[in-house]
Formats: C-alpha cells, structure tokens, sequence
C-alpha cells in the first residue's frame, strides 16, 4: 500500500513537471522573431510578446522586398497614460547609420503603429516604455534583417593593370639654316695686313722716281 502510494506520488510530480515543461515551451514559441544570432531577407514577417511593467505587448513586424519596416504595437490592458513606443534601425548590430523612429500608444487605446521607410542593413529593435538606445529591458523584439542587392557585400574585384602604350615621338624636321661663316677681322679697326704696305710702297716708287729725276737733271 504505501509502494502504491509512492507511485501515485511520483505519477503526479511527474505530470505537473510535463505541464510545467509544456507551459515553458508554449511561453517561448509565443514569438516567432529570431534574435541577432541569425540574418534574415526580406521580405520577412515575424511577432513577439513581451510584458513590460505588467504590460502586456505585442509587436508585428512586416519588412517588405524594399526595406520598408511596418511595426504594429499592441498592448493588454489599456492605460490611462501614453505609452512610449520606438524602433532602432541599425548597421549591423549596433553600428552607424542608424535610424531611431519612435512614438506613443495614446491613451486609453491599445495599438499604435510606427514605420521606417528603409530599414539599415542589420538589427530592428522593437522597444516599449523603456526605449532608450542600449536599454533591453524595453525590448519586445530584435531580428536581424537585410534586404535587395544593398545589404549584400559586394565582392572586391581587382582592376586590371593599366597597359600603357609607349608613345612614338617622330623626330622634329630641321631645316639646315645656310649659315655664311664670319671671318673675323683682324689688326686694329678691322683693317686687313695687306692695305698696310700701301703707303711704304707709294714711298719707295717715289723715291725711286726723284731718283732717276736728279740723274736726268745732271746729265
């Protein structure tokens, strides 16, 4: 009787421990947004629940081919305040550019939608209450998401070598200049040798011809 027991004991934690596991499973497959651990493509839809200081939101996210994100916010209950509400686009994880978008649940309302024209190629923060860049306490959703030919890395490609021609220079065409070689004169004033003898030789002729006069006169 008391083995009997026992077993019906164990039977029961056993039952509430498959329970217990089952409610952990169900609680996790609530969101279908993978984190930052994979890359997602557009376009790409994905929701998760968060609860906030009690609250209750859901965020649904719709990233068309475009890059254009779509966030609906919903939360449970309604409050009497506005509840603050953002999305961070990032470059990668957490690097520039990036783009913050944020807005309010008006009070006494239960959705709220915010857009971003086209997302950065990396993380989508999905914030609420909380939204202060770095603060995860705010966070309902985080997926990493790229998009086009924009987000792809576009492979390095080597130029080729430039091939440059040797340029043939054709050899200038001079005409010969006919150029009269100038004999330079020499003595004093550019008078030639032979002009000096002239007058030694006019001498002489007339001395010669007083000469032959005399003797002439004597005879």
């Amino acid at each position: 009787m008391r083995f009997a027991r026992q077993l019906v004991v164990a039977a029961v934690v056993g039952a509430g421990l498959v329970v217990a596991g089952g409610g952990v499973a169900d609680a996790q497959l609530l969101g279908s947004c993978n984190g930052n651990k994979v890359i997602d493509h557009a376009p790409y839809s994905c929701s998760d629940t968060k609860v906030i200081n009690g609250i209750t939101f859901t965020a649904q996210i719709d990233i068309d081919a475009a890059g254009k994100a779509t966030v609906t916010f919903t939360m449970d209950p309604p409050q009497q305040t506005d509840m603050m509400i953002a999305v961070h686009s990032y470059t990668n994880i957490n690097q520039d550019p990036q783009q913050f978008v944020q807005g309010t649940i008006p009070a006494g309302t239960v959705t709220a939608t915010l857009v971003v024209d086209r997302i950065e190629c990396g993380q989508l923060d999905v914030k609420a209450v909380n939204v202060a860049p770095g603060d995860t306490t705010g966070r309902i959703a985080g997926p990493v998401v790229t998009w086009g030919d924009v987000c792809q890395t576009a492979p390095t490609t080597t130029a080729p070598p430039t091939t440059v021609s040797p340029t043939t220079a054709s050899p200038s065409s001079v005409s010969p200049t006919n150029v009269r070689p100038t004999i330079p004169s020499t003595g004093t004033a550019g008078v030639v040798p032979w002009t000096w003898a002239l007058p030694p030789l006019a001498l002489a002729v007339f001395l010669i011809f007083l000469s032959r006069f005399r003797r002439a006169s004597q005879s």
